[in-house]
């Protein structure tokens, strides 16, 4: 029976908003359902981040998969599993998470 979990480790970037963070919290590890969306990921991203981080709206990008290293952007109500196949390699960064920049006016 196949794993309904996946595990992927999150780079978060540091800028502006997220440059008093603690070095541990730049790098997380994220257990969500294959069948979950990236709205959970980030979800379950701005939970390990806690306040006064959690409330700000991230970017995510796919930066690991198989025979390419070029960032994709993870659209939110897609499923993880559109850009996981099977198990990602445990010692690499799999997706990247920056906040949104406000509007300009």
């Amino acid at each position: 029976m196949a794993n309904t979990n996946i595990t992927l480790n999150c780079l978060i970037i540091s800028s502006r908003q997220f440059n008093v963070l603690s070095h541990d919290k730049l790098f997380l590890t994220i257990m969500l359902p294959r069948n979950g969306t990236v709205g959970m990921l980030q979800t379950a991203i701005q939970t390990k981040l806690k306040p006064p981080y959690n409330n700000i709206p991230l970017d995510i990008h796919q930066i690991y998969y198989p025979g390419s290293v070029d960032e994709k952007c993870m659209q939110t109500q897609a499923l993880i599993s559109a850009y996981f196949k099977g198990d990602p390699l445990a010692d690499l960064y799999h997706v990247v998470a920056s906040p949104i920049p406000p509007p300009n006016y």
